[in-house]
């Protein structure tokens, strides 16, 4: 229902929003190809954007480049170290220093690890 007063507007999108906390969730698992569409569509909008900057992140970090490029060689563990999950995994690099040490952790646990937590 729009609204004439921005407050109220917001007002009105913040409490829909609080009622329903997975909507936006639920809808996009129901519509998988209208999602992938999209994401494709994204991607080629801001093609030139992600170019730069991975050339510019490239050239500051070629640490990080070269520990990604060596982990690629050694295959992944078939668990999460830390929770024992076997989906969504990932490579993490304590120090980039030493590129064929890493930890083969979920996403989440991933997540976890770069906020600190």
């Amino acid at each position: 229902m729009p609204y004439k007063d921005a407050d109220k507007m917001r007002q009105y999108t913040r409490q829909w929003h609080a009622e329903h906390p997975n909507y936006m969730r639920e809808w996009c698992a129901k519509h998988p190809d209208y999602m992938a569409k999209r994401n494709k569509r994204n991607h080629q909008r801001h093609k030139a954007y992600y170019d730069a900057y991975n050339k510019k992140f490239s050239q500051i970090h070629p640490e990080i480049i070269h520990s990604r490029r060596m982990a690629l060689s050694y295959p992944l563990d078939s668990q999460c170290e830390l929770c024992g999950s076997t989906q969504n995994l990932k490579r993490h690099h304590p120090d980039y220093d030493y590129p064929d040490i890493f930890v083969t952790c979920c996403s989440s646990c991933h997540a976890h690890i770069h906020q600190g937590v």
